[in-house]
C-alpha cells in the first residue's frame, strides 16, 4: 500500500475506532452505561482531530519536499 494512503487509513480509520473502542471499554470496567447514542460524538471528535492530524502531517511532508 501507497505510504500516503496508509497514513490516510491510520489517521481517518483507524485512530478514531482504536481510541473509541479503548474509551468503551474504559466505561464499561468503571460501570458507566454503555450506548450507541454516548459514543457517536466521541467517534466523530475523534474523526474530525484524525482529519486534522493527516492535514498537518500532509503539509508538513509537502513543505519537507519542497525544501530537498
Amino acid at each position: 500500500m501507497n505510504k500516503k494512503r496508509l497514513i490516510f487509513v491510520l489517521w481517518l480509520v483507524l485512530f478514531p475506532l482504536v481510541t473509541t473502542v479503548c474509551l468503551t471499554l474504559y466505561r464499561f470496567f468503571r460501570g458507566f452505561e454503555i450506548g450507541i447514542e454516548q459514543m457517536i460524538p466521541h467517534f466523530l471528535a475523534f474523526v474530525v482531530t484524525g482529519a486534522v492530524a493527516r492535514f498537518i502531517w500532509y503539509q508538513s511532508e509537502t513543505i519537507h519536499q519542497k525544501g530537498k
